[in-house]
Order: structure tokens, then C-alpha cells, then sequence
């Protein structure tokens, strides 16, 4: 079976960051076959680990498998979850995790029914200056994907056209997720041109960028365009301070770094929790999945992370970040701001 398409952003069991544009009854089936020989399973994910991952080359692999296949002998299915878990854990890369059935199946399970997951918020105005709180977001589901983004890109729109000076953005409690809704709906404020870049192990990239056409992940475009999210010709951009926290992490690292390097951004607050790697969701043929690190974050200004994300004005409160910030974005509309 083929692997799962370019999926970045996954923090540890917070189980999301997946592109949600289908799959669901592929990987029910899936989920669903008969016993499968434990040796075919381990002898895949080795195969797999071995040729993408992005610490790859620090695992003895001959020693992993033969430590798993001894493992999984018994022909239990928790045997095997154990190895597979063991496995991954070899590479020591703080991201990559194992799923089984148990856990992979209700996470995949459609839901479009459901309530709509919150993405965003605004909270109380500091210094008269707008706070947009963009939070973790671990959702699957299309429908719910293009609620989130929408209901966000409003917001966004709504703060880009009644804002004078600017805004801050909230990222202390983003977590993680499906990094895609945020950064869709966060699109009015970010130009085009790429917005950051994934680099695997063996120096490849691939892009996250915007252009006229909509939002591309390399060659897969993830968002259609949309006509009023450029930027107005003539008018300027609006300071945006984004605030930083040690639980902003995965997919909020990656949101911050969409904004990294632009003129008019400054980041403020703490560093984040430097899980700045993107990962791959490779299904199984025993019903579980494995997210793969792969690749590493790369900004505009070409810098490759392999951590935290420091702040520009450092802060040990959260509260003396947020009004530092805000007297930031006021300044932007001093003369000679």
C-alpha cells in the first residue's frame, strides 16, 4: 500500500496535524483484515523507517529488527503494538510516534456531524490593540477542516480591515494539530511566496507557499484561492506581534514560522517547545499507524530549525509579553514608526 500524502505538524498523542481530505473508508478496510503475520509488519515498518525517516541513520537497524521480530513472535496483537512502539522510539527524535488500532480507528472516524471544533478566538483587546488566540486543533474530519478555516479567515479579515496599527497573535496554547485550518485561515495576513520550507534528511525541500492559485504543498495545492485574501493594493501591512509560550508547539511552531522573517513581525514571549519537524502518516496493514518525522522546518530566511523558536523580546510572563507587544504594534502608527 501506498504511503500517506505529505502530512506535517503532528505533536506527540495529540493524534492530529493530517491533511483531512479523505481516506476514511480506505483505512476502515484497512483497519478491518484478518490477523496479519507479525514478521511482514515489523520487516515493513523497518523497510519504511529505515528509507524516510529523518534520524535514520542513527538506529542500528539489523539489532531493532531482529529485537522487534522477537518481540512480536508471539503473534499477539499487543506484542506487536510493543515492538512497533519500541520500534519507533529508536529514533529519538521527540515526534514520531506509533498508533494502534485501538487508538488510530476513532481517531480517523469521520465527523462531520459533530460540533464544529473551535480553532480561534479573540480575547480582550491589550492597550486597545486586538488579540486573535489561534489554539490547537486536532480534527480530521474535511467538513470540520473547512469550518475552522473559515470561521478563523473571518476573524482575521474582520481584524485586517477595522485595525489601524495591527494585531497580536496568540499562540501560547497552540499545542498542535493539523497545522492546515490555522494557517488557511490565517492567510489574509501573510503574502505570497513561500511561507516555509520542509527539508528531509537528504537536503530535499519542499514548500509551503501561497500564490495566486491558492495555498501548495509542494505539488498537492491544499486550499483553493480566494479573492479577497490578498493584500489590498496600496495599503500597508499592519505590525503583527506574535506571542510565543513553551506550549506552543508542532503546529503552532509551524504557524509562527509562516511569519518569521517578515518586516512588519516580531515575536514576543518565551521559547517554544521545539518540535519544529514535520511528519509523515504511513497506515498499516494490522490496523495501526505510524507518524514519521521527515523532515525539518526551514523559514523564509532560510534558517533550518532544529528546536525552539526564540523570541525576538524575551519574557517569563505571559502578561508582560502581551503588553510589550501591544506597545510594539501602537508604535507602528507613531510617525516614523
Amino acid at each position: 500500500m501506498k504511503p500517506w500524502r505529505w502530512l506535517h505538524g503532528l505533536l506527540g498523542l495529540t493524534l492530529a496535524g493530517l491533511l483531512a481530505w479523505g481516506g476514511w473508508v480506505e483505512y476502515r478496510e484497512l483497519s478491518e483484515l484478518a490477523p496479519v503475520n507479525p514478521a511482514e509488519v515489523v520487516d515493513e515498518v523497518v523497510a519504511q523507517l529505515q528509507q524516510r525517516a529523518l534520524n535514520a541513520a542513527k538506529v542500528d537497524w539489523p539489532q531493532a529488527r531482529r529485537t522487534a521480530l522477537e518481540t512480536a513472535s508471539s503473534g499477539r496483537r499487543r506484542d506487536l503494538d510493543l515492538a512497533l512502539d519500541r520500534l519507533v522510539r529508536g529514533l529519538e527524535d521527540g515526534h514520531s510516534f506509533y498508533l494502534p488500532v485501538r487508538s488510530a480507528v476513532p481517531m480517523l472516524a469521520s465527523s462531520a456531524s459533530a460540533e464544529p471544533q473551535p480553532l480561534a478566538r479573540l480575547e480582550a483587546p491589550v492597550r486597545g490593540v486586538s488579540r486573535l488566540a489561534v489554539d490547537a486543533f486536532s480534527s480530521l474530519d474535511a467538513e470540520q477542516v473547512r469550518k475552522a478555516a473559515a470561521a478563523l479567515r473571518a476573524l482575521a479579515l474582520t481584524l485586517r480591515r477595522d485595525a489601524t496599527c495591527g494585531w497580536l497573535l496568540d499562540l501560547t496554547r497552540n499545542r498542535g494539530g493539523n497545522m492546515f485550518p490555522m494557517l488557511q485561515g490565517l492567510s489574509p495576513w501573510l503574502p505570497e511566496g513561500d511561507w516555509l520550507q520542509f527539508e528531509d534528511a537528504s537536503g530535499a525541500r519542499v514548500s509551503l507557499r501561497r500564490g495566486a492559485d491558492g495555498i501548495w504543498l509542494g505539488a498537492q495545492r491544499v486550499s483553493e484561492p480566494v479573492a479577497d485574501d490578498a493584500w489590498p493594493q496600496g495599503l500597508p501591512p499592519r505590525r503583527v506581534a506574535v506571542l510565543l509560550g513553551a506550549e506552543t508547539a508542532s503546529s503552532g511552531e509551524m504557524v509562527a514560522l509562516a511569519f518569521k522573517a517578515l518586516p512588519h513581525v516580531l515575536f514576543f514571549g518565551r521559547a517554544t517547545a521545539g518540535l519544529t519537524s514535520g511528519n509523515e502518516l504511513l497506515p498499516l496493514r494490522n490496523g495501526g499507524l505510524i507518524a514519521m518525522t521527515t523532515t525539518r522546518a526551514v523559514d523564509r530566511a532560510g534558517h533550518v530549525h532544529h528546536g525552539s523558536i526564540a523570541p525576538d523580546q524575551a519574557f517569563g510572563d505571559d502578561e508582560a509579553a502581551a503588553l510589550a507587544a501591544a506597545a510594539w504594534v501602537v508604535q507602528g502608527c507613531s510617525p516614523g514608526g
